[in-house]
């Protein structure tokens, strides 16, 4: 959808993702791993570039992202989508920890939607094209984040233009109500809500609401 209105993008393949899932994932791989391969990719951008990215995390990819720039990654800005919380957030609740000893498959289709399609799964093909891209995730990584480990010191990211997008029917056990616009406030960014899309926004309507959220605050960069 970026591409659509003239946006030039790259996705990121973390270790043990998308075309990297057949790679091995230590169960021990956390969010800092996660931040050097964003921090090596945007590195290769600005080398190609001669500028540095903005950089785009969803999820617990927001927290990664954000990792990254703190520790000083090449970046022209974040765009932070339905984000997951850094841990020194004012007020912020962690998440009962999973075990840590094997990686975390994806949940059952049903927990799946609930709680990431706000309880309605998308038609086919794309519902079976969702789910085939599922995969599993290091606990360390996700235990980073229910146990607020990551704490990320805004001094080194107000310096760049931040992006809140925030999922109006998101899980609210993991992202309750004012936890967005809280993230914003605590980076001096701006928060934008985006009242009918669930946690995994970028798909359908919500997904072309959330590309031209983003191309309307590219300016203000």
């Amino acid at each position: 959808m970026l591409a659509g209105l003239g946006l030039a993008s790259a996705a990121l393949d973390l270790r043990g993702h998308g075309a990297l899932a057949g790679a091995p994932l230590p169960p021990t791989t956390g969010v800092a791993d996660y931040a050097a391969d964003v921090a090596e990719a945007a590195g290769a951008v600005q080398a190609l570039a001669g500028q540095p990215p903005l950089l785009v995390g969803h999820s617990l990819g927001a927290l990664v992202v954000l990792a990254a720039a703190a520790a000083g990654a090449p970046c022209a800005g974040l765009a932070l989508l339905a984000p997951s919380p850094p841990g020194n957030l004012p007020g912020v609740r962690s998440v009962p920890e999973l075990p840590e000893g094997s990686l975390q498959p994806p949940p059952p289709e049903d927990v799946a939607v609930a709680r990431w399609m706000g309880g309605r799964a998308p038609p086919s093909p794309l519902k079976e094209e969702w789910l085939a891209g599922l995969c599993a995730e290091s606990p360390r990584a996700l235990n980073d984040r229910y146990a607020l480990r990551i704490r990320v010191d805004p001094a080194a990211i107000r310096p760049h233009p931040v992006l809140v997008l925030e999922a109006g029917r998101d899980d609210a056990a993991r992202h309750p109500a004012g936890q967005d616009a809280a993230i914003a406030a605590f980076f001096g960014g701006t928060h934008r809500l985006l009242p009918e899309a669930p946690h995994c926004l970028m798909f359908g309507a919500p997904g072309a609401d959330a590309a031209r959220a983003l191309e309307g605050w590219l300016p203000q960069g």
